[in-house]
């Protein structure tokens, strides 16, 4: 789970991920080039950034991730010269690094992406550097809140791993299953599915699917839940389905029902 966001906000889109880190009350902090903090001493006091006794962009950066455990590159395109340096040092060091390239999907689908780099390398503390990216207000805008989300599916995820262990049953029906996970889930992460769109619940398969897989016996042992959700797979006709995914949508389901936002008329 991250507990930590690292990033110097030099730039709007760092300091859209530092603003997403206050707004979630996650821990955050970064180091930048000596002499800067002079320049705008509020804006890094807001961000509590420590100053580098010297002005090389080298050590700073290199400080940034030598605090974290993995390096997310946030960039338009192909990386730049700084970033692709970063990216070197981050392996210098044996730390993870990820390119994510704004321009090539949708919000969502990113949020998916980082969060599933997240969940396999297991980053706690995540550093997080803008390469050749737009100060553009409507950008900065998608960053946060792609940024929003990764942090609540994270957060969904630890929720769900941390809560009480299936006793003596498992759930015997994808009805059981969704009851489970509904009355476990907080009220923040059932409004986060529950405002999702149908084609993007495959990105709770990083949180949500792989608690199911590793709590609910659908690799085999469960025979009795396997069964109930291949009966729905039948009558969808969504061969390309699995157990988890039919319990996931049926949790998205009562959901939306229950919790969507309605805009008011």
């Amino acid at each position: 789970m991250i507990n930590k966001i690292v990033s110097a906000g030099l730039v709007a889109a760092e300091q859209a991920v530092l603003d997403v880190a206050i707004k979630v009350d996650i821990p955050h902090c970064g180091w930048i080039p000596n002499g800067l903090k002079m320049a705008d001493n509020q804006r890094f006091e807001k961000y509590k950034l420590y100053e580098m006794p010297a002005s090389s962009s080298l050590e700073y950066n290199e400080k940034n991730i030598l605090e974290s455990d993995g390096t997310l590159i946030i960039a338009q395109g192909d990386l730049t010269a700084e970033a692709e340096l970063t990216q070197e040092m981050a392996n210098k060091h044996s730390r993870h690094s990820f390119h994510i390239d704004f321009d090539s999907m949708n919000g969502f689908c990113i949020a998916q992406t980082i969060s599933a780099w997240v969940s396999e390398n297991r980053i706690e503390s995540l550093n997080v550097a803008g390469s050749g990216v737009s100060n553009d207000p409507g950008l900065c805008k998608i960053i946060a809140k792609v940024f929003e989300t990764v942090l609540c599916l994270d957060m969904m995820g630890y929720s769900l791993r941390t809560a009480d262990q299936l006793t003596k049953d498992m759930p015997t029906s994808v009805e059981d299953a969704a009851d489970y996970i509904v009355g476990r889930l907080p009220l923040k992460d059932r409004a986060i599915i529950a405002n999702m769109e149908a084609e993007d619940l495959a990105a709770l398969h990083s949180s949500l699917g792989e608690y199911i897989r590793n709590n609910f016996g659908v690799r085999g042992e469960n025979k009795p839940l396997i069964e109930s959700c291949q009966s729905i797979i039948a009558k969808t006709k969504a061969q390309e389905e699995g157990p988890e995914s039919v319990i996931i949508k049926e949790v998205w389901m009562r959901l939306n029902k229950t919790h969507r936002l309605r805009l008011m008329k």
